[in-house]
């Protein structure tokens, strides 16, 4: 499961990974924790309908902290869905995804430094998923 992109159906299909990549951060950077929330709520309920009770959710696709990792696992919570959080991370840019072909110096410095998931401190992100686990492993015996 990718919480994040439950609200992103038919809005790429025809793109290559790369640009569908970049689509992706795009459409979910900046989301509000209830947004968060609510896109991992829908795909619950999509999960719920087919008869899945449990997933792995590879969430997000931006850097993130407390506020977002308790919104996407109070979704899980408030289903009653048994879920492991992927928790995300990337600490170097996501090369693969730059746009091909000739592209001016300056723009391809600037899209590795800006570009989607990159730039993470690795303290941070690891301050971060002790937090996470601290908080949610175990909890209510179905989350995280």
């Amino acid at each position: 499961m990718h919480s994040t992109s439950t609200l992103l159906k038919g809005t790429a299909d025809r793109l290559s990974h790369p640009a569908f990549m970049w689509r992706k951060q795009a459409d979910t950077a900046g989301r509000t924790p209830r947004e968060i929330y609510v896109s991992a709520l829908l795909g619950c309920l999509e999960m719920l309908q087919t008869g899945t009770t449990a997933c792995l959710d590879h969430f997000p696709d931006q850097s993130f902290g407390a506020v977002e990792v308790d919104a996407v696992a109070q979704a899980y919570v408030d289903a009653g869905m048994r879920a492991v959080l992927g928790l995300r991370v990337f600490d170097e840019a996501f090369v693969d995804i730059m746009p091909t072909g000739t592209i001016p110096p300056d723009l391809h410095d600037a899209l590795l430094h800006h570009g989607p998931q990159g730039g993470w401190p690795l303290a941070e992100i690891r301050e971060v998923l002790e937090d996470a686990i601290r908080r949610w492993h175990g909890r209510d015996e179905r989350a995280v």
